[in-house]
């Protein structure tokens, strides 16, 4: 059974690719944007998001929902979270696509990692240091993976 939103959207479009991409959009509600905006790692969490979806287009979504509000004072305390959200994607890079992750699963072969169940988790948090430390060298990068996961 189809969920409301891919209902609405086949009846505008029925280009299941089309469809699909549009439904990655649904799990970022503005009210989502704002609870994440209020926590400390709120830009890098912003980054993460762009490797799943692509933020200019969750940005013109989120923008059309505040020009729709009436409420003019809503609309302006919208506008700014919205606003807040646009600065740290072109801030983190991330606007129009996400970062080129530095480490990939052949590097942690070279430290000496079997392959197994746990490499996405430790290419995850090796994205994340990388988000959090821009400015980072690969070579550095791998050094804390390496001792951060004791290899």
């Amino acid at each position: 059974m189809l969920s409301n939103v891919q209902g609405l959207i086949k009846k505008i479009c029925n280009d299941n690719k089309i469809i699909q991409e549009v439904l990655k959009f649904q799990p970022y509600s503005f009210t989502k944007l704002q609870y994440t905006l209020q926590k400390k790692e709120a830009k890098m969490q912003i980054a993460l998001w762009a490797k799943d979806i692509k933020l200019h287009g969750l940005f013109l979504i989120l923008k059309a929902h505040v020009d729709a509000n009436r409420d003019k004072e809503s609309q302006k305390e919208q506008q700014e979270v919205l606003d807040r959200f646009l600065d740290y994607a072109k801030e983190q890079g991330v606007l129009y696509e996400a970062k080129k992750p530095l480490v990939q699963g052949k590097d942690l072969i070279a430290l000496c990692f079997k392959p197994s169940k746990a490499f996405s988790h430790i290419l995850h948090e090796a994205y994340k240091l990388q988000l959090s430390h821009p400015k980072l060298e690969k070579k550095r990068l791998l050094q804390q993976i390496k001792n951060k996961f004791d290899v």
